[in-house]
């Protein structure tokens, strides 16, 4: 029988409706609050705004994966190595963060590049349900023995 954690886990990402759905939602949360908040109209536009802004980037980012800079395919090695691609073609060898939420209905990790941090927020709608049973499997363990 093959040792789970010798075998490397690859994910790709893809573009993810559960995501999307999540991050519309929240986003409308915020802009209903700010609705029925007792705030100047300056000051709700202003909010509004943001929230707004933070909407495009959040799609663009974490769901459409339009940004250069949105990471597409994440590797584990056997060997604990993370690499990361990104849109751009781009493949780096990158540092987990240790602050991940790992969850079956989604995991959050953060990784740090050379240059920028990375987050990967996955979904089971888009990641094959091994892969993704793998990796949570393998940040619990890689969790507990830092711990």
């Amino acid at each position: 029988m093959t040792n789970q954690f010798a075998l490397p886990v690859l994910i790709i990402i893809k573009p993810s409706p559960w995501l999307a759905g999540g991050i519309v939602a929240i986003h409308l949360g915020a802009a209903l609050a700010l609705c029925i908040a007792d705030l100047h109209s300056l000051i709700k536009s202003m909010v509004m705004l943001i929230v707004t802004a933070s909407l495009a980037h959040a799609l663009l980012t974490h769901v459409l994966l339009k940004h250069s800079d949105a990471p597409v395919q994440l590797l584990l090695t056997a060997g604990a190595e993370w690499w990361l691609t990104c849109v751009n073609g781009q493949t780096f060898s990158v540092q987990l963060m240790p602050a991940a939420f790992v969850h079956p209905l989604f995991t959050v990790v953060s990784f740090q590049g050379e240059k920028r941090r990375y987050t990967v927020i996955l979904t089971p709608d888009v990641v094959e349900a091994d892969m993704f049973r793998r990796l949570r499997v393998r940040l619990k363990f890689q969790h507990d023995r830092e711990t």
